[in-house]
């Protein structure tokens, strides 16, 4: 589905008409679960609008309340509003948007008719009209109708649609919104090859020493440091931020809507390794400790570890004894008199 001015309902409207071109968009969001994902679309839309030739203003209304934003913007004719309109950027966001983040839109273009497209909530068939509509045509369910007001033109948004943004052109400099699209631009694979080769690298520093040198000096200091872990952590919640814009906030009650969901993009993907070394690295180390502690050695657990995870520690409580108790900090006799220190 397109939102773009088609030829056939402007007409005299040409890129030699003297009069301004004008487009308003409303559309209002199915619930707040992809804003995130809306809000980076909206930043890619604009730094699209800054380059196209004939731009001229842009502005953006919000009504929180009703979950309703509006877009208007101005073109020095049809044809600039056209190559806008019909860009592979904007058709890749009408894309998404209908995928899911929005259940009704209502468009007026300088000379055409106004239509409104409503989602239905049971079939996700589209209806299009130049008026809302109230029962879906296939199933009879009730359509979604909150939009509010409906212009007749193509005019700038005043108060009656909520809160007004400041007017944008081509020549704004707009430092925030440049930095939030660079951000929220997705990770390619080449880029995102090269951060998985590096997030694989660091946690080595603490591994190899356990396993190969469990008894130097410098292994017992860099075991007793946080500051990987706290790096790690930074690191999984940057990415997995990253993924929420980019794909939407996972919903863990499905499979689909949930990890399948996160891992669908490269930061999701690396947000999920970030993970699985932290965790694993954590239980290497209180292993480590807990070895030390016991006088007893544990390269191959934390081998096994290493390259398997839940196995490794598996190996190590069997190798302790099942019978006995876990120690520290699950041990809680340890802890009154100081043993643990």
């Amino acid at each position: 589905m397109d939102t773009s001015p088609p030829e056939a309902l402007h007409p005299g409207v040409s890129s030699q008409t003297p009069a301004l071109y004008r487009s308003q968009v409303t559309l209002g969001l199915s619930s707040w679960h992809p804003v995130l994902r809306f809000a980076r679309l909206t930043a890619l839309l604009v730094r699209v609008f800054q380059k196209t030739p004939g731009a001229m203003k842009l502005t953006f209304s919000v009504a929180p309340g009703r979950r309703q934003f509006t877009s208007h913007s101005v073109w020095q004719d049809s044809d600039a509003a056209q190559e806008f309109f019909k860009s592979p950027e904007h058709r890749e966001a009408m894309k998404r948007a209908y995928a899911g983040m929005t259940d009704e839109f209502y468009v007026i273009h300088t000379g055409g008719k106004p239509f409104y497209n409503q989602r239905c909530p049971r079939c996700n068939v589209w209806t299009k009209a130049s008026a809302p509509s109230s029962h879906c045509s296939k199933c009879q369910a009730t359509l979604p109708h909150h939009l509010h007001p409906l212009a007749q033109q193509a005019e700038a948004p005043g108060p009656e649609y909520g809160t007004v943004t400041p007017e944008m052109t081509p020549e704004s400099y707009l430092k925030s919104l440049q930095l939030a699209t660079a951000l929220s631009a997705r990770l390619s694979n080449e880029h995102a090859a090269q951060v998985y080769q590096i997030l694989n690298l660091i946690p080595l520093l603490w591994w190899l020493p356990m396993i190969l040198a469990p008894n130097w000096r410098g292994t017992r200091a860099v075991t007793t440091s946080r500051g990987l872990f706290a790096g790690l952590g930074i690191f999984y919640s940057a990415f997995l931020l990253k993924a929420i814009t980019e794909e939407g906030p996972p919903n863990y009650g499905t499979y689909e809507q949930g990890p399948r969901r996160l891992f669908k993009s490269n930061a999701g993907l690396l947000a999920g390794w970030a993970h699985y070394l932290a965790f694993d690295l954590f239980v290497g180390v209180w292993m480590y400790r807990t070895g030390l502690a016991e006088k007893r050695s544990t390269r191959l657990p934390l081998l096994l570890t290493f390259l398997a995870g839940p196995l490794g520690l598996l190996y190590f409580l069997v190798q302790r004894g099942l019978h006995r108790p876990m120690p520290y900090p699950f041990d809680k006799s340890r802890t009154k008199n100081g043993s643990d220190r």
